[in-house]
């Protein structure tokens, strides 16, 4: 997870994922939390509370320099938002190849096609919907790398220059 730990970024949600995760039988190494906000501390108790507080790391906030190398250090990105604009932390996610297992909120159905790239929980709350998903990665290194793949295709649409030119394209057809 990378992102602001505030309540529309559903922060909460980790430790409940996490010990669905090892109650499903997944053994993730570790939830790596990258972020920082009001919800810090309380994320961090009630991992303690559910007895997964040693299987997440509470790394802060990260500079932009740091983020890649976050990526690169995860097997699967998680992403429990109760409400995104776009999604920029799932988009970095894929640009590095990760697959991701995120809500169906805002746009994010925009950039995380169910079964193809990562995939889609439709409630936010739902721990084991996001446990099942995520086991189901963590058991399955072809389909994670796979979906990994495609995840790096998906990113390969939303560039700045893209982006760029479709403003100007946009702007251009007023004139």
């Amino acid at each position: 997870f990378l992102g602001a730990l505030k309540d529309r970024k559903n922060p909460l949600a980790l430790p409940h994922i996490l010990r669905a995760v090892v109650d499903k039988g997944g053994k993730p190494d570790a939830m790596v939390v990258v972020g920082d906000g009001p919800l810090k501390v309380a994320t961090g108790r009630l991992a303690r509370d559910l007895r997964v507080d040693t299987g997440m790391v509470f790394v802060g906030r990260a500079h932009d320099d740091d983020r890649p190398r976050h990526y690169a250090n995860a097997d699967i990105f998680v992403f429990p938002s109760r409400m995104e604009g776009f999604g920029m932390p799932v988009l970095e996610a894929m640009a590095t190849g990760l697959p991701v297992v995120c809500s169906a909120v805002g746009a994010l159905p925009e950039l995380v096609r169910d079964g193809w790239n990562g995939f889609l929980i439709q409630d936010p709350d739902d721990h084991a919907a996001f446990a099942d998903r995520i086991v189901e990665l963590l058991r399955h290194k072809k389909l994670r790398d796979e979906m990994g793949r495609r995840a790096l295709l998906t990113a390969e649409i939303y560039t700045w220059g893209r982006s760029a030119a479709l403003l100007r394209d946009a702007l251009e057809g007023m004139i």
